[in-house]
């Protein structure tokens, strides 16, 4: 069918495009499927949903906070006779989402379609509580998503990393709530000790990561099965103002552990905690890893803060930035850093084929920070975090311990910024290697080791 014949008469913000996917994606749903819109506007998405519930049970409960628009957005509803498939509720999204939870319950939506305020915070608020109210293998969907400062940043940063299955069409993206049974955890009357993953390595902050996930997929292998729960509240030590501080909350999302994966047995991972951080990146398993770093590396909403004030701070567009990552210092004890040179050569390589590239920097080090923007002035660095003249310390050491869990935030907002550009040019190491699992892919990834550009 051709939507646009029905709806010359309503204003909308959806191309045509977007409106065909709405049509089909909500057509496709079971035929007494709950419809849940945030952002009505005048009513030409809600009116799409209403031709595509005709002749089934379907029903929409489409939220307007705009009291200016409520008659207009209910006479659309009205002409276009569809008010049966709809129910009209005027409030803000919070409130509404919070009276649902209370009457409704969770897992109760088919499809979500978050599209009201334009703001980070109202979006990303949206998307947690109607998190659990879409049932599992339902759907929630965002418009807007090319503000990446916005909707943009909530479904690449944070729901696309907790949803399957995702469909992109112009400026909307959908993806769909994880069915349970894909990986179960382990669980259940009979639960014993075994099922238990209790973890103590302590090192800098992506060694332990490192640790973590080694220690999770080596379960796995083992036990055809996830571990019922993961402890790893002794880890992060120094990072931690005194020794019985958690910072497990304060890094990652709890709540994200809660899901199920998709993922084949076994899991190929290296399981030297030093070979797996020198290794090529390149034959990372990407497809299978995805799910776990997702549960179990989940950022909290304290670090995506920070990550959502670097990329409107330094106005980062991220499919025109190389980020470029040189840890220094004490990892000269580890292995033999490559030089600045060989890193500014890179760059210039890079720069070559890709000439409207800026560079996105993140060292430790005065010394090349010094070198880089001798080459590249428009550089950016995160000003936020602090550099040292080269010495065989880690900044970490230098600071006082109760300023050291927010600098550990900090830096790992930062990392995950540089895993989003497009380019990436980084030695071998655990914050290079994470950089890489957070970036999902080994696309334009250039790394160095031993002198070597793998």
């Amino acid at each position: 069918m051709s939507l646009l014949n029905f709806l010359v008469d309503i204003e909308g913000f959806l191309s045509p495009e977007e409106e065909e996917f709405i049509y089909s994606k909500i057509k496709s749903l079971p035929d007494n499927a709950v419809i849940f819109e945030i952002g009505a506007y005048k009513g030409r998405s809600t009116v799409i949903m209403g031709y595509a519930c005709i002749d089934t049970k379907r029903k929409i409960y489409s939220v307007n906070a705009r009291n200016d628009l409520v008659d207009v957005w209910k006479q659309n509803i009205n002409r276009h006779k569809i008010s049966e498939f709809v129910n009209p509720l005027v409030g803000t999204s919070d409130e509404i989402l919070e009276r649902w939870l209370e009457t409704e319950g969770e897992n109760t939506m088919d499809f979500a379609l978050i599209d009201g305020s334009r703001g980070y915070p109202d979006i990303l608020k949206d998307f947690e509580a109607a998190y659990p109210l879409v049932k599992e293998g339902g759907y929630i969907a965002f418009h807007n998503i090319e503000e990446r400062q916005n909707a943009g940043f909530v479904w690449y940063e944070v729901a696309a990393k907790t949803l399957g299955n995702h469909e992109l069409c112009k400026n909307l993206a959908s993806g769909q709530k994880f069915v349970k049974g894909f990986c179960k955890r382990a669980h259940g009357k009979n639960l014993t000790k075994d099922m238990l993953l209790k973890i103590t390595h302590n090192a800098g902050f992506f060694s332990c990561c490192t640790i973590r996930l080694q220690e999770i997929v080596k379960f796995f292998n083992e036990n055809k099965t996830l571990p019922s729960s993961v402890d790893s509240t002794h880890q992060f030590e120094f990072y931690k103002a005194k020794t019985e501080d958690n910072l497990m909350p304060v890094f990652f999302n709890a709540e994200a552990e809660q899901m199920d994966l998709a993922c084949s047995w076994p899991v190929n991972l290296q399981m030297d905690c030093m070979l797996i951080q020198f290794d090529n990146y390149k034959k990372i398993d990407f497809e299978n890893l995805k799910g776990f770093i997702h549960k179990y590396f989940m950022p909290s909403m304290e670090v995506l803060k920070y990550t959502y004030e670097y990329t409107k701070k330094y106005s980062l567009d991220y499919k025109n930035l190389c980020s470029v990552f040189y840890r220094g210092n004490d990892k000269a004890i580890e292995m033999d850093l490559p030089s600045y040179d060989s890193f500014i050569e890179k760059a210039k390589e890079v720069k070559a084929n890709n000439p409207d590239i800026k560079f996105l920097v993140q060292t430790d080090e005065v010394e090349f920070s010094s070198e880089f923007i001798k080459a590249f002035p428009d550089s950016i660095f995160f000003k936020e975090l602090p550099m040292i003249s080269k010495q065989q310390t880690s900044i970490l050491f230098t600071l006082p311990r109760e300023e050291r869990a927010v600098f550990g935030a900090k830096f790992y907002s930062a990392v995950l910024s540089l895993s989003q550009c497009s380019h990436v040019i980084t030695h071998s190491g655990n914050c290079g290697l994470w950089l890489t699992l957070y970036r999902g892919h080994a696309n334009n990834l250039h790394q160095i080791h031993n002198g070597i550009w793998m």
